[in-house]
């Protein structure tokens, strides 16, 4: 069981890493490690707590007041989780974000016009001239900066409650920074007052031009303007849950007591009658009764290409019928319907982490303290080799430019825009592991019948002896009129493709089975018997080498066949077949063309297995396994690359059956066909909700290009941090004369956390 919530007052990488650390910390402490598992997220501003489902109610609950205290003590709050809770958090005060950053930034520029315009050829009135009134200047620019810091004055309180509780984030950097320079530009303010108290025009005029508030209003602008792009591309990375709750219609058209009403999708009951018509979403899952048409199914395979439906047929809720007419009997409803499900396998990925984004958090954690360290040491430095003026304005820089959001945004964009491409695809990942890990695999384990093939016997040839005197379409008459008497799985392929054929079915009498080996009735006045070779001849029916010969080369080829006899003669054979998957053969090859091998599991004969894994183009492949046989080689081979230092190449299991749950389960990454049984989808890492095993190549490149975009993202957060933490501090002054102001740190730093979002949100184009 996992409960989500959301926490308040996160703003970077350090403040999730905090979180993360208090969370654990009362984990351990109540005796839980290893049992409960807290992953704090701070692209949606959450934590999901994973409790064991023997845990009772109360105990639950006690966690939960312990972890609310443990986090309220680091300057956060833990509440109830609501998608939309952070926004509504910031959406606080008389003005809006937008409106606080539009009057922020106006009042920057006219900051800067005032203090530097006449660098720009500006002349600015006598009456806030720094030459003719330096007082009123001073205090113009005091005015104007302390009316931004109000305005952004979220940051003072945030950034110094976090420091105070022992939490410094990238806000506590921004309002030392910020203050620093407000301070410094009061202090000059009041050497001004006093130097025209005193007459010493040299003291007047040194700190008239040495203000400094243009760089605290600056700061908070130019962090205000990328925190709000950052928040807008992190709205847009967040998107996929809404996108496609969206596609669920607001209302059904339901058939009650003859009468047919529209209603609230959300009040359908299981037993409905829904009626769709061409074009519109079916509300929920269901089973055709009447009518027929084509359904678009790629809200949940990805394949666009409708799909007919008739009666018999299942739909599922979120598909829109393209064409036709149908009425459906609701057979689940809101959890239950496999949109549902596909929306909150998309959720839990989302609030995982991917192991690759340890690095970060563990450098997150301790990253703030060491900048503040930094920059002290910056302006002793600088005190000591330069004036008090160069030592603030390199200890500011040092504090403005390293901000850890870029670090902290790197994964969980990437993570998130990354699973839901792939829902989009088709292609759910149950958590950021699946999809990191998927993209390491070099070799992949198909179950055969249902994943490598379609999972259904089909006649796939009808044979007649040389000397038989009967037609094909009367061979299949006499043998269909007896398989219907029979419910074996052959039988149903038999009267099937009869049916379908539209053969007729003849009166049969004197029916008779013998377990194993096939059946008999005397059907249309003829004696028949159906079954294996050696059940005829023990029935009196003599068979020709010929017709031995051609019964074992069908064999050969993967099928399984049925003698037929007519009133004592070996008349003829059928031969059925689970036939590959269209796209099997195909995705194969691609699948080698990623650099991965491919091995066949299979309970079925050696030279079906041989056949199949032939047609299939797949290179190995192991026959008459047993699902215990299936696990243990999978283990097998998972131990083996586990030998292999670093461990690049991992495996991959696929499979849809109850059988293939413990070699999923066992396996890197256990990938399960949608079309699969609840079991193994429930033991498996990622699901693919269609029938078709193109998807798998799909959600191998989807991870490989996703790893990629947070290899990049982490490398150039790092390498951002590493090299502009020096440039701010000074070292290229000496040599270069190279120094940056705090306006252009701050500028940096939110130019840092919006390309990392965006590097991610490449994600979304198509490949």
């Amino acid at each position: 069981m996992n409960i989500r919530y959301t926490v308040k007052g996160m703003s970077c990488a350090a403040c999730s890493a905090h979180v993360q650390r208090s969370a654990d910390s009362v984990i351990a402490a109540a005796g839980y490690e290893g049992k409960i598992v807290a992953t704090v997220v701070l692209l949606s501003n959450s934590m999901t707590v994973f409790y064991p489902d023997e845990m009772t109610k109360k105990e639950i609950s006690d966690i939960e007041d312990k972890l609310k205290r443990a986090i309220k003590k680091g300057g956060y709050a833990m509440c109830d989780y609501t998608p939309r809770g952070v926004e509504n958090e910031r959406k606080g005060g008389l003005l809006s974000p937008v409106a606080r950053l539009v009057i922020s930034l106006a009042l920057t520029l006219l900051l800067m016009t005032v203090s530097m315009g006449h660098m720009v050829g500006i002349k600015l009135p006598d009456i806030i001239s720094s030459e003719s009134s330096p007082q009123n200047f001073a205090l113009v620019q005091f005015f104007i900066s302390l009316t931004v810091v109000v305005l952004n004055f979220g940051f003072y309180s945030r950034g110094m409650f976090s420091l105070f509780h022992g939490a410094p984030n990238m806000d506590t950097l921004i309002a030392i920074g910020s203050g620093s320079s407000l301070l410094y530009g009061i202090v000059a303010t009041v050497m001004i007052f006093y130097g025209r108290h005193t007459g010493n025009a040299e003291l007047v005029h040194t700190y008239a031009h040495d203000l400094y508030f243009e760089s605290a209003a600056m700061i908070l602008a130019l962090v205000s303007l990328g925190k709000t792009l950052e928040g807008k591309a992190k709205k847009n990375a967040a998107d996929a849950v809404a996108a496609l709750t969206a596609m669920l219609p607001a209302t059904a058209r339901v058939l009650r007591d003859g009468e047919e009403l529209q209603i609230p999708a959300d009040q359908l009951v299981l037993g409905d009658i829904i009626i769709v018509k061409s074009g519109e979403i079916i509300p929920a899952d269901a089973v055709v009764i009447e009518g027929d048409g084509g359904a678009d199914e790629s809200s949940l395979t990805g394949e666009s290409i409708p799909v007919a439906k008739e009666i018999g047929s299942r739909v599922n809720g979120s598909c829109v019928l393209v064409s036709g007419y149908i009425r459906a009997k609701v057979e689940k409803i809101g959890d239950d319907t496999a949109f549902s499900r596909i929306i909150k396998l998309l959720e839990e990925a989302s609030a995982t982490k991917a192991p690759i984004s340890r690095l970060a958090d563990r450098v997150s954690g301790i990253f703030v303290p060491i900048v503040i360290g930094i920059s002290f040491v910056t302006f002793a430095i600088w005190m000591i080799f330069g004036s008090f003026s160069d030592a603030l304005k390199s200890a500011v820089c040092v504090l403005v430019i390293s901000c850890p959001c870029a670090l902290g945004l790197a994964t969980p964009t990437a993570v998130l825009i990354g699973t839901g491409r792939g829902a989009r695809e088709g292609v759910f990942f149950r958590n950021a592991a699946a999809l990191e890990y998927l993209g390491r695999v070099k070799t992949v384990f198909f179950d055969k019948t249902g994943t490598v093939t379609c999972g259904r016997p089909v006649i796939s040839d009808v044979i007649l002896t040389n000397d038989a005197d009967i037609s094909a379409e009367e061979l299949i008459s006499l043998s269909y009129s007896v398989e219907k008497m029979s419910s074996h799985p052959l039988s149903v392929a038999v009267c099937e493709y009869a049916e379908k054929k539209s053969v007729a079915q003849v009166p049969t009498e004197g029916f008779f089975s013998v377990t194993g080996q096939g059946i008999g009735a005397v059907a249309g006045g003829k004696a028949v018997l159906v079954g294996k070779p050696e059940f005829l001849a023990d029935n009196g029916v003599e068979l020709p080498a010929a017709f031995t010969a051609d019964f074992e080369l069908r064999e050969d080829e993967g099928k399984t066949v049925v003698a037929v006899s007519v009133d004592g003669c070996a008349t003829g054979m059928l031969c059925i077949s689970d036939t590959i998957r269209e796209d099997t053969r195909e995705a194969v090859m691609q699948l080698h063309k990623l650099g991965i091998k491919t091995v066949m599991l299979t309970g079925d004969n050696k030279r079906t297995a041989a056949a199949m894994a032939s047609m299939a183009g797949i290179d190995e492949y192991c026959a008459s396994l047993l699902p215990e046989d299936k696990e243990r080689i999978v283990r097998e081979a998972t131990e083996a690359e586990r030998s292999v230092k670093h461990r690049k190449n991992l495996v991959a299991m696929v499979g849809d059956g109850i059988n293939d749950a413990p070699a999923l389960a066992r396996a890197d990454v256990g990938i399960a066909m949608g079309t699969g049984t609840e079991v193994a989808i429930d033991s498996a890492d990622v699901v693919l909700t269609g029938d078709s095993v193109s998807s798998l190549v799909r959600a191998i490149r989807l991870s490989r290009r996703t790893m990629r975009i947070i290899r990049q993202n982490l490398f150039w957060a790092m390498f951002y941090n590493s090299v502009g933490i020096p440039i701010a501090a000074g070292v290229l002054f000496p040599a270069f004369g190279i120094r940056l102001s705090p306006m252009i740190a701050a500028a940096a730093m939110s130019f840092s956390s919006v390309s990392v979002v965006c590097n991610a949100l490449r994600l979304k184009r198509k490949k």
